[in-house]
């Protein structure tokens, strides 16, 4: 686990490096250089693009995390899995472009988003190629770069824009252009890097030799559907119910709350490699192994960040323009929701590199029903807040699914009694920093010493009990170890 430690380290890094670049954008350049119409719109964009993606890569970034390292042949192997995608463009391009005039038949706000839906296109199929290109850097145990065009390439990018915007060089109409240009631009920089990480060519290859691969990937996308439904199908889904303002609202507070996944996402980054080889190797006590602390892990810290934001969500918003505080109960529950999924233990990585692979496909299925059934039934009802509740609802059902049938087939199951000790003590510490005592009033710079005194104890609470009850051996090692420095030092003086 200290490789993988190590590693997520700098991926986390990069990841937050990336979150505050979206912070810029979100809570602030498109707040106040963007209207809440065009920012809805283009969250729009980038949510169905973000669905429509995994059809077009068909898991072959998976597949070849899982069988570049055993292949005779890599550049053949590679060449296939650029193949595929490329046939898969073609299918669904000539579906949209059938099928295009339906969403002005089904949906109040069609009429305005099929003018988008080239532009929607173009980003997931540029995206597609980008996940296999990274998939190759991956199979290489090289993640980091990936890591940074994937969370920092696209917000870089995108805060230019607004500031062209801004500055009247462009206007919203040529942004979301130049924005889908940054996602081609994006895919090529990540073909560089996957080429750097070892040499490759194209090469021919024989359909009959990777069929079992062309499966796996079949199978193993409804993953990544999975994912990127849980993560954008509800603001997709907003849009068609609900105003553009409502859309901005809701995608502000959804970053925030999303903000607490970013330590899991980058352990799950380079825990993936190392999972399937020990499922390759028939390794079960270091399967669970990762299992058991990747959750604990990731509940001490998303839990603490869950922590900094909601203790402070109040004072967050004063921070941001009028109007926006209409998402603080959505930041609650999607980030109560990302909490639930962040304990899953590698659970869902469990299945789709092992032998069970093709029973993520039910899962997906049951999923897609969940996911969308929710989300029809409580946005008319209870607009954006029906929205988090739907994702809230979506993940659980799937975490509990994955996690069952983890437990049937090989008798891991990521939860210990440590699990629950550090559940209780979130709650009891969310309940002690959300007290009334802790109210204020005043302007911006009282806000921001509110947020900074409340993270600041938080971090001293949970660090304080997460050293004396042991339960990250790694924490107390660094820890001792820069006590010990400091004791021979004065003892040398």
């Amino acid at each position: 686990m200290g490789i993988i430690l190590r590693q997520s380290f700098w991926n986390m890094l990069l990841t937050y490096a990336g979150f505050l670049l979206g912070a810029l954008n979100t809570l602030v350049l498109y707040a106040q250089f963007f209207s809440t119409e065009g920012y809805g719109l283009v969250m729009s964009m980038v949510s169905v693009s973000a669905i429509v993606m995994p059809f077009i890569a068909i898991g072959m970034n998976n597949a070849l995390i899982r069988f570049i390292p055993s292949s005779d042949d890599k550049d053949a192997l590679l060449s296939f899995s650029l193949t595929i995608p490329t046939i898969a463009i073609a299918l669904i391009g000539g579906l949209v472009w059938w099928k295009i005039d339906a969403l002005t038949t089904f949906f109040p706000q069609g009429e305005i988003l099929t003018d988008y839906v080239w532009l929607v296109f173009a980003i997931a199929a540029a995206s597609g190629y980008f996940e296999v290109f990274y998939g190759y850097a991956q199979s290489h145990m090289h993640s980091s770069e990936g890591v940074a065009l994937r969370e920092m390439f696209y917000r870089v990018a995108t805060a230019l824009l607004l500031v062209a915007v801004y500055v009247g060089w462009i206007n919203e109409l040529q942004f979301c252009y130049f924005l889908t240009g940054s996602y081609v631009i994006r895919t090529a920089l990540m073909m560089y890097v996957a080429y750097r990480c070892r040499p490759f060519k194209f090469k021919s290859f024989s359909l009959e030799k990777y069929r079992h691969v062309i499966s796996y990937g079949i199978f193993s996308s409804m993953g990544m559907a999975i994912w990127a439904a849980l993560l954008e199908f509800d603001k997709s889904m907003l849009p068609f119910y609900e105003s553009l303002t409502v859309e901005a609202y809701y995608t502000v507070a959804a970053f925030i709350g999303m903000t607490v996944a970013v330590p899991y996402r980058s352990l799950y980054q380079i825990a993936n490699p190392v999972l399937s080889r020990a499922i390759a190797e028939g390794d079960i006590s270091r399967q669970r192994s990762l299992s058991r602390k990747s959750s604990l892990y990731s509940l001490i810290i998303c839990g603490t960040l869950f922590l900094l934001i909601n203790c402070n969500i109040d004072d967050i918003y004063r921070l941001l323009p009028a109007g926006y505080q209409a998402g603080a109960t959505v930041v609650l529950i999607i980030s109560a929701a990302k909490v639930v999924d962040s304990i899953s233990g590698l659970s869902g990585s469990q299945i789709v590199y092992s032998r069970h692979y093709k029973w993520d496909l039910v899962f997906s299925v049951c999923l897609m029903v969940c996911v969308t059934g929710s989300n029809m039934y409580f946005i008319p009802r209870w607009g954006m807040n029906g929205a988090a509740i739907a994702t809230l609802i979506s993940l659980t059902f799937i975490n509990i699914l994955r996690i069952s049938f983890v437990y049937i087939k090989t008798g891991i199951f990521p939860f210990r009694i440590s699990t629950l000790v550090v559940a209780v003590i979130l709650g009891v510490a969310y309940y002690v920093f959300t007290l009334p005592v802790w109210d204020t009033d005043g302007g911006i710079w009282v806000a921001i010493a509110t947020i900074l005194t409340k993270c600041l104890t938080i971090c001293i609470t949970m660090a304080t009990i997460i050293y004396f009850t042991g339960y990250v051996p790694e924490l107390n090692e660094v820890v001792d170890r820069v006590i010990k420095k400091n004791r021979d030092k004065d003892l040398l003086k």
